[in-house]
């Protein structure tokens, strides 16, 4: 039932998540344009828990832009509860144009992964089994599903995976009238109701990181 009422959603949803229309790419311009993003997401887009910027680098080029025209429409970075978020709303209004913003995006393409170790500490074994309600939408190996909108898990750094399943929880994310992908997270994650539960879970998606 889960699964039907899923589909049924994209199906009506169509190829919405894809709201930036597809430009020519200038890499030069892009590599320019990141130079103001690296101060919060590192020189290799791989994420600096300091100033929470998450990992960019491997995540899908759809879902990065997505997130770009979410900060720069107040889809996202407006409540004074998520500072970091509303510092990326004020950077990502910088990005002037759609053009700019595929720049950028197709430069953080050419950049490769980076794990940048553990920071969360928890149970594979019951993150696992936390996990199976996740699987739907991310993906056996949390690498993301484009079919349900899913961004790949797998790539992002523990620390940032535990504060979104924070945020989706007490909803300071996934609320906003205009986000329809994270009311779908919204009506159809099962969160953990404990701290450790959703730190077992962020622990068991790290695992799935390619080496």
């Amino acid at each position: 039932m889960r699964t039907l009422f899923i589909q049924t959603i994209v199906a009506f949803m169509g190829m919405t998540f894809i709201s930036l229309p597809i430009l020519a790419q200038d890499l030069k311009d892009g590599k320019t344009t990141y130079r103001t993003c690296q101060v919060c997401h590192g020189d290799k887009g791989q994420g600096l828990l300091a100033l929470e910027g998450p990992a960019l680098a491997g995540q899908y080029d759809w879902y990065l832009t997505r997130q770009m025209e979410y900060f720069r429409t107040d889809v996202r970075g407006t409540d004074e509860n998520d500072p970091f978020s509303q510092q990326m709303a004020g950077m990502a209004v910088m990005v002037s144009d759609d053009t700019q913003v595929s720049n950028v995006i197709a430069y953080i393409g050419t950049l490769k992964s980076t794990d940048t170790g553990v920071t969360i500490k928890g149970s594979k074994k019951r993150g696992k089994k936390i996990y199976q309600n996740c699987i739907t939408c991310h993906g056996l190996r949390a690498a993301g599903e484009p079919d349900t909108g899913a961004p790949n898990l797998a790539i992002l750094n523990d620390w940032y995976v535990y504060k979104q399943m924070k945020n989706f929880d007490s909803k300071l994310r996934g609320t906003h009238k205009k986000d329809k992908w994270g009311k779908l997270m919204m009506e159809q994650a099962i969160f953990p109701s404990d701290t450790q539960g959703m730190m077992d879970v962020t622990v068991y998606i790290r695992s799935k990181r390619r080496k």
